[in-house]
């Protein structure tokens, strides 16, 4: 008896966890990666906002990739970068970022030749904290029809500016 017990809270556990979320309410496109002599940029996935038992409810950001393709490092400015929807543009949030920091100064990131980054971008003004039993940090949702992030890319001592954007198809 406590053998087919095992067994079946083994299984229970693996079905749970291979089951995930439920799928999408809505899909996106991205637009073509932008290519040149210095790098590639586009976006690699757009994420959604969830929340608890009331299901997904719109977007928190988005991850983006840049590839330096020059033979020097590049640098990426973030306190001049922004994420812009809804007519807004906002400072940016990124993964690895302690919540308590959300909208502070972000520091410089260097890629080096060849190198790639992939990183989450939201906007800075999304974490927010809950006191209480069940609190602890959160992110805001927000809805939109089109999202971009618009890096700024110091190459050899010039800024240039460069955009990769998703369009949102709610359905």
């Amino acid at each position: 008896m406590k053998k087919m017990m095992i067994v079946l809270l083994a299984l229970l556990s693996i079905v749970a966890c291979v089951t995930g979320p439920p799928p999408l309410d809505w899909n996106y496109s991205i637009e073509a990666p932008y290519q040149d002599q210095v790098l590639n940029y586009t976006v690699l996935n757009v994420y959604q906002h969830y929340e608890g038992f009331q299901g997904y409810k719109g977007l928190e950001g988005i991850q983006v990739s840049i590839q330096n393709t020059k033979s020097k490092p590049i640098v990426i400015n973030w306190n001049k970068s922004a994420l812009e929807y809804n007519g807004t543009s906002h400072r940016v949030f990124l993964t690895g970022q302690k919540y308590v920091d959300a909208g502070k100064e972000v520091p410089d990131q260097v890629v080096g030749s060849g190198s790639r980054i992939d990183v989450g971008v939201y906007p800075a003004d999304s974490p927010y904290y809950v006191s209480g039993q069940y609190g602890g940090w959160r992110m805001r949702g927000f809805t939109t029809e089109a999202i971009s992030c618009l890096v700024c890319v110091l190459v050899d001592g010039e800024e240039r500016f460069y955009t990769a954007k998703v369009t949102i198809n709610i359905q």
